[in-house]
């Protein structure tokens, strides 16, 4: 009965299915501005977006800048869009040779950051729009992660969250998104047959979690 345990990684095309667009990345596939400036603590899906959206242009090219603060972007003739992760490593004077990089090809842009560089962006002349992803702060919003997710393996059947389970998911994960799923993970290791999930499940699988954490430097 049991099948691949639908918390394990899951590629662009099939995490696709599920996505839920924000606002503001509709708003840049539909060109209302020249970049679009994703800022979020680690974890809450910043490299997911920059994915999704590389999957809908035919000319994009994806690079996560290195350590080190100095980086140039190589921008290939014909991609007309570039998507830079960690863009947050580079140095003022970096951006914003990056930025005009992109500028003088005629391109778009799409950055990923930690902390916002909106004032350099768009003093290196593109206009831009700010997307910020934050914490979770619904159990409902929990939920609909983690039934997405096992809906992808098991169907509409699937192991559900009962709502002290939900709000306890939230609680765990602190509203991050990529804890969330490694929490999800640690309960179908141990899953023996789809039933509801308690509240129990989602405390032994945190704590499970924790110590692999903490003994190894696990992420999955």
């Amino acid at each position: 009965m049991r099948r691949d345990n639908p918390f394990e990684p899951l590629s662009t095309a099939s995490l696709a299915a599920i996505y839920e667009w924000p606002g503001e990345a509709v708003r840049f596939l539909e060109g209302a501005c020249d970049c679009l400036h994703i800022v979020g603590e680690c974890g809450m899906g910043k490299t997911a977006l920059l994915r999704q959206i590389e999957a809908r242009f035919a000319s994009a090219l994806y690079a996560c800048v290195p350590l080190g603060g100095e980086w140039r972007l190589q921008l290939p003739a014909g991609v007309s869009v570039a998507l830079l992760d960690e863009t947050d490593r580079l140095t003022g004077r970096a951006l914003g040779q990056a930025v005009r990089t992109v500028r003088e090809a005629r391109a778009r842009c799409v950055l990923a950051a930690h902390r916002s560089q909106l004032r350099g962006i768009r003093r290196a002349g593109l206009s831009a729009e700010l997307i910020e992803l934050r914490p979770i702060t619904e159990a409902a919003r929990v939920r609909r992660l983690w039934e997405a997710r096992v809906a992808l393996a098991y169907g509409d059947e699937g192991a559900r969250l009962t709502d002290e389970a939900a709000q306890a998911l939230l609680s765990a994960s602190r509203g991050n998104v990529e804890r969330c799923l490694q929490i999800g993970y640690e309960v179908f290791e141990d899953l023996e047959a789809l039933r509801p999930i308690t509240a129990d499940d989602i405390a032994a699988a945190a704590a499970s979690l924790d110590r692999a954490l903490a003994v190894g430097g696990v992420s999955r």
